[in-house]
């Protein structure tokens, strides 16, 4: 999942409903989330971006604006030490 057109031109905004990726399950490195901004994302866990049991690579990215109990911008679960994604190049806050 990659915006050509970068983060600043490509806006996931979730209104405070959910978050904008979840359910990661297996994924692996071939697995990129590269140049969004994802804002206003809400959930019990990773507000913006919840990961589990996977190593995405998540990169060029703005997580802004997103809450949670564990994690509001991003949260990464349990995931074995073969499984180890990538979060390079972003921004939190």
């Amino acid at each position: 999942l990659t915006s050509e057109a970068g983060a600043a031109a490509t806006i996931i905004d979730c209104e405070g409903l959910s978050r904008a990726l979840a359910g990661f399950s297996g994924e692996d490195s071939t697995c990129v989330v590269s140049g969004f901004t994802i804002e206003n994302g809400d959930g019990g866990s990773g507000g913006g971006i919840y990961v589990t049991q996977s190593a995405p690579i998540i990169e060029d990215c703005v997580i802004r604006s997103c809450s949670a109990s564990n994690g509001g911008g991003i949260w990464y679960g349990y995931s074995p030490a073969s499984m180890q994604g990538i979060i390079r190049h972003c921004v939190v806050y």
